[in-house]
């Protein structure tokens, strides 16, 4: 039997098996084997696939989206073109066009990402049928969908007094505006709530402090895509925990958990004078995950970064960021009081990360972290990995992981650090391939430039002060 096709069986999708029963009918009918399979449609201009007919499937994880079309009758294949529109001005091409033989493609995705998709009918020679002339465009974001914009130049403190957070069991995200003004005179509070307190990640807004002003909850907060202006907070923190614990997270060994993740993410924080984390040294609090990612710190440091003095935290994570201080201050970046992980109802251990970050002065003059209760324990796990650590933690050699761990029980895993103290590489007790060239220039304007030979073949250290990579960054 022979078969002439306008179309790939594959690009007829859901049109194929109707195709099939009535090909079989035809040959046990009776009909001629010499049969020639048409869509219909020749001799036209075709259009591209009815926005309104195309479904997006993510998956669970959230890092791949199927996108299924309509099928276009007597079209020759589609082509899927996508654009990253972060700045809908600018719009970057994500990865080449893609010609498709069918009616679906999946796509890699990158977390709090706009995107815009094209999907193009193409050409069938065979049918005489012509290209579409515009392609259907689509938008897709990765981002959790706003419920409320913040108005420019309001005081946040006041705004969430004035508009009480709704009861919930979803994460709701608060956005600033674009490149807007605002100020936080006082504890901004969002207690249990789970809350995403969002910027721009083009135009990020600002958001000046207060004497008093501070973020605080007792549930996961994630604050993304703001700059924050600390200098008039000199007592206080720039991050707490709330004073008042939600009852329904206490667990048997006595701490209230939060298992929903406390990030600050993609933000500049400028001039933290006292805590940039504090547990407010009221309530045993136990965080799950409490992560800096993507961030620039500039510290005038003057006490502990992140104190717990009753609390702990199960996992903690600096990545893809730079810390530095001002000033030479002899105090701990860390000092956790609270019971180790496995000490905690329903963990049976933690872990602490430095992925990819650029440390100066943090610390410097002092043990690094201060945690009795973990300190070499087999339970915690201590990575370390492409960091650039420069004067911070205890001065001279074998003191930077030796003052973390204690001992060799705690797990490690170092991968391509730089440990430079006094002008000079340093040597570490328990990461023994480290790079020995001096890493970077700082410009004294909280500027570094990775000078480095090892560091910039391993592109090491905080991202942001790397040259441009010329690998193919595309997320598909």
């Amino acid at each position: 039997m022979k078969m002439n096709r306008f179309l790939s069986l594959r690009s007829m999708c859901g049109v194929t098996a109707a195709c099939t029963t009535l090909l079989l009918g035809s040959c046990i009918n009776g009909y001629d084997d010499d049969w020639t399979f048409s869509s219909g449609v020749s001799g036209v201009t075709l259009t591209s696939p009815a926005a309104d007919g195309v479904k997006f499937t993510q998956n669970p994880e959230g890092t791949e989206v199927t996108v299924e079309w309509p099928v276009v009758m007597g079209a020759g294949g589609y082509e899927f073109t996508a654009y990253n529109v972060d700045d809908p001005e600018n719009p970057v091409p994500v990865g080449r066009p893609d010609t498709i033989d069918g009616c679906s493609k999946k796509f890699a995705l990158k977390e709090d990402t706009s995107y815009k998709f094209y999907i193009r009918s193409l050409g069938n020679e065979e049918a005489g049928n012509k290209a579409a002339e515009k392609a259907t465009e689509l938008s897709y974001s990765t981002l959790l969908a706003t419920y409320a914009e913040i108005p420019d130049g309001t005081d946040l403190t006041e705004w969430f007094k004035q508009n009480p957070i709704p009861d919930s069991s979803e994460e709701l995200a608060y956005n600033l505006v674009p490149g807007g003004h605002y100020t936080m005179s006082g504890a901004t509070d969002f207690g249990s709530h789970r809350i995403t307190l969002r910027g721009n990640k083009v135009k990020h807004p600002m958001v000046t402090c207060g004497a008093d002003g501070t973020l605080a909850t007792a549930a996961g907060l994630k604050v993304k895509f703001i700059d924050f202006d600390c200098n008039a907070n000199t007592s206080g923190a720039f991050l707490a925990l709330s004073t008042t614990p939600d009852e329904s997270t206490k667990v048997a060994s006595g701490e209230y958990v939060i298992k929903d993740p406390i990030a600050l993410q993609s933000c500049r924080i400028l001039d933290v004078n006292k805590y940039l984390i504090y547990d407010n040294n009221k309530q045993k609090y136990a965080v799950e995950n409490l992560s800096v990612n993507d961030c620039y710190v500039r510290i005038n440091q003057t006490d502990v970064l992140v104190l717990f003095k009753k609390s702990s935290t199960i996992n903690l994570t600096l990545k893809e960021s730079t810390l530095y201080s001002t000033v030479k201050a002899g105090k701990f970046f860390a000092q956790i009081n609270g019971s180790r992980p496995d000490k905690i109802t329903g963990y049976v251990g933690g872990s602490f990360n430095i992925n990819s970050c650029t440390l100066y002065n943090i610390a410097n003059g002092k043990d690094f972290v201060n945690w009795n209760q973990y300190r070499g324990r087999n339970t915690m796990t201590l990575n370390i990995a492409k960091s650039i650590i420069v004067d911070s933690g205890n001065t001279g050699d074998n003191n930077f992981t030796n003052k973390i761990m204690g001992n060799a029980n705690m797990v490690h895993n170092f991968r391509l650090n730089t440990y430079w103290w006094n002008g000079a590489a340093g040597t570490d007790k328990f990461d023994t391939s480290t790079l020995t060239t001096e890493p970077f220039v700082y410009n004294g304007d909280g500027q570094f430039t990775v000078t480095g030979a090892d560091q910039l073949a391993n592109r090491t250290g905080d991202p942001r002060w790397l040259p441009a990579d010329t690998e193919d960054d595309s997320a598909e």
